[in-house]
């Protein structure tokens, strides 16, 4: 999802689009057709996600994840855009008040070393957003999200890139639905899709 404006003309008189820097999630199922639709606007593919689904096997708690405290909202919102790149506040704080005990953190020696939350969808739990800073880090957040979800349909949305988030996926029983294409327009995010182990959903950003 994106803002546009027109801008000035060009020599031949065509408005033109004035974007900021911003990256679009293409959900639609003919992807290379979106794509190249996108390409032709300006925007350059980044990487590619796969949503997976199913109701999960396993999980279970950990001693190092526990739920978010709220003086712990800034130590997260900062974790979080440097890894995405992104200042997300506004919507870190506001999956927090929405559903505050889903949202929970693990912690390496006394740091904030990942966090994950999850949230109600139309079709499905939504498991995400959630970043990580080791490979454990991230599974035990996901075995204890998974763990509240049990008996439920979720949905994870993981960057291919992060081969450690997509076999702790299979190892839990669940199977990629579709692919999605991350896209921008605009300066480059530095981001680290490596260490993200659930995106927020398209809708989301």
């Amino acid at each position: 999802m994106y803002a546009a404006k027109a801008g000035a003309s060009d020599k031949k008189g065509d408005a033109q689009l004035r974007l900021g820097k911003f990256s679009v999630s293409l959900t639609v199922k003919d992807i290379a057709a979106s794509r190249a639709f996108y390409e032709k606007l300006g925007f350059t593919a980044e990487y590619e996600l796969a949503r997976v689904e199913g109701s999960p096997e396993g999980g279970g708690p950990h001693g190092a994840v526990s739920p978010i405290a709220a003086d712990q909202l800034d130590v997260v919102v900062e974790l979080d855009r440097k890894v995405t790149g992104t200042n997300r506040r506004r919507l870190i704080e506001r999956l927090y008040r929405e559903k505050p005990e889903a949202m929970h953190v693990f912690l390496a020696s006394d740091r904030i070393a990942g966090y994950l939350t999850f949230r109600d969808g139309f079709h499905a739990t939504q498991i995400g957003p959630g970043v990580a800073l080791s490979d454990e880090a991230g599974r035990a957040l996901g075995d204890v999200a998974i763990e509240r979800c049990a008996g439920q349909t979720v949905f994870v949305d993981v960057p291919t890139d992060n081969g450690p988030a997509l076999d702790w996926t299979e190892s839990r029983g669940l199977v990629v639905q579709r692919r999605f294409t991350r896209m921008r327009r605009g300066e480059p995010v530095v981001d680290h899709p490596s260490q993200l182990w659930a995106g927020s959903g398209p809708e989301k950003g």
